[in-house]
């Protein structure tokens, strides 16, 4: 049974927690406690960034989401992946949806990226990356959507995890990195500071995942492209094999074989 505001004031006051100038300031308020989950609202409006999302601050203590029972001016604030929607519309008004791309526009690669990772049934967090990998541009895309010197302006929209995966992904310098990436110890150099890493092994396979996604869907939509760069990208995920999960290598054969 939910409780009801007073009585979840009360047991904050007893853990300790007693509401701070922190939750006025940000507007926060709570519309449902129970033992499995706490909805509380925040007010959009004085809370954002340039996308009119919450600014990274704000999400440090809460994740939102779209909320059909919310207003236009609020979210409701739970503990889960923000939705898809309000991602994909930050992303059109960074300009994403006029730009061109294989296959159309950025905007429609990326969701094209995202819907095939989530066929292959890759992680929440790897769906969200795949959905903004071009966001600070990449190796072989130079454009970019975002500052990565404003890297939390990303942060709030997608999270730390999926966002430390869309900087590995636009940062990776290409040449020097795909030779080594099924190594258990290659370098990776970060093409923004010219760092070289040795990303442990599970990062290594979302990294391998997503860049697989994003190369079939190219392939996919331009034939001259895949028959320019398909024998190499077979070559390149052939070799990666062990890092990419059985849905992603048979994707690889069907498209490229």
């Amino acid at each position: 049974m939910a409780i009801d505001l007073s009585e979840l004031e009360r047991l904050s006051r007893e853990l300790g927690g007693a509401r701070s100038a922190l939750d006025d300031r940000l507007g926060i308020t709570y519309v449902e406690a129970t033992a499995e989950r706490v909805v509380a609202r925040m007010p959009v409006d004085g809370n954002t960034q340039v996308y009119g999302m919450p600014h990274g601050g704000a999400s440090c203590v809460l994740r939102d989401r779209p909320d059909e029972s919310a207003s236009v001016s609020e979210r409701v604030v739970v503990g889960e992946q923000p939705g898809i929607a309000t991602v994909v519309a930050a992303l059109a008004s960074c300009g994403a949806n006029a730009m061109p791309h294989p296959g159309g526009t950025l905007l429609a690669h990326l969701e094209r990226v995202h819907a095939l990772l989530d066929e292959w049934g890759a992680r929440p967090v790897v769906r969200l990356a795949g959905l903004c990998h071009a966001y600070y541009g990449t190796d072989g895309f130079p454009t970019t959507l975002g500052d990565t010197a404003q890297r939390d302006e990303l942060v709030a929209i997608i999270g730390e995890e999926a966002e430390r995966l869309v900087y590995l992904y636009a940062g990776c310098d290409r040449g020097f990195s795909y030779p080594h990436v099924a190594e258990p110890d290659g370098p990776f150099k970060d093409r923004f500071s010219g760092t070289v890493l040795f990303p442990p092994l599970p990062l290594r396979r979302d990294f391998a995942e997503l860049t697989a996604a994003n190369e079939l869907d190219i392939m996919r939509v331009n034939s001259e492209l895949r028959a320019q760069h398909g024998p190499g990208l077979l070559r390149l995920f052939t070799s990666w094999r062990r890092l990419l999960s059985d849905p992603a290598w048979r994707a690889v054969r069907m498209t490229l074989q």
